[in-house]
């Protein structure tokens, strides 16, 4: 078990108290919501350590993998905003790495290579020997009382972080090579929570 750090909190993905887990994604609103709840006495654990017989509550925020992709690159990549590179041992991608450029380099690494941002979504949920809930980012208005009900607070609303990017619809970005390369390297996330170009 590892004690909750907000320095560690972007390594670190499943979060348990008082039987209840969230499955942290990133790029999946994941600064909201720690911005917007209280996670003092929440631990973080790595999968292999959870005993999921004893979760009786448990929630994961999904997003179109078109859409996160961009927000990815947009964040961290063609604009230089934060000035880290990701944690990618064999293709790091340099400021101002092209769009395009980006897809390619994300799309010939396998989920072990990724990093995080980018990593699939289904990889976070692989294994996870319960019962959770799926909220979609585009609803997450519409089920958060589902989230406030697994994090134990009647919070009314989320606080929007000031990171949140500002920038054009994720369809904007894309060709038709990009988008049949995308589609086959995420196939598994579109298929498993219902998303399209």
């Amino acid at each position: 078990m590892l004690v909750f750090d907000k320095d560690m909190y972007k390594y670190d993905f499943y979060f348990v108290k008082d039987n209840k887990l969230w499955i942290r994604v990133p790029k999946n609103a994941s600064t909201t919501i720690r911005a917007t709840f209280d996670f003092n006495g929440w631990d973080s654990f790595n999968k292999s350590d959870i005993d999921f017989s004893k979760i009786t509550k448990s929630f994961m925020i999904c997003r179109n993998p078109f859409d996160r992709l961009v927000s990815c690159w947009f964040d961290r990549v063609g604009f230089v905003r934060r000035g880290g590179i990701f944690r990618i041992p064999t293709n790091p991608f340099l400021h101002n790495t092209s769009f395009e450029m980006f897809i390619k380099g994300v799309c010939t690494l396998t989920d072990e290579e990724s990093d995080h941002h980018f990593r699939s979504q289904s990889w976070f949920v692989e294994n996870v020997d319960c019962d959770y809930e799926v909220i979609k980012i585009e609803e997450i208005n519409d089920n958060w009382d589902i989230i406030t009900n697994v994090l134990g607070e009647k919070v009314n609303t989320f606080t929007i972080h000031k990171k949140k990017s500002k920038r054009e619809e994720y369809q904007t970005y894309y060709n038709s090579e990009l988008i049949e390369l995308v589609e086959k390297r995420y196939n598994k996330d579109l298929k498993l929570f219902n998303y399209s170009y």
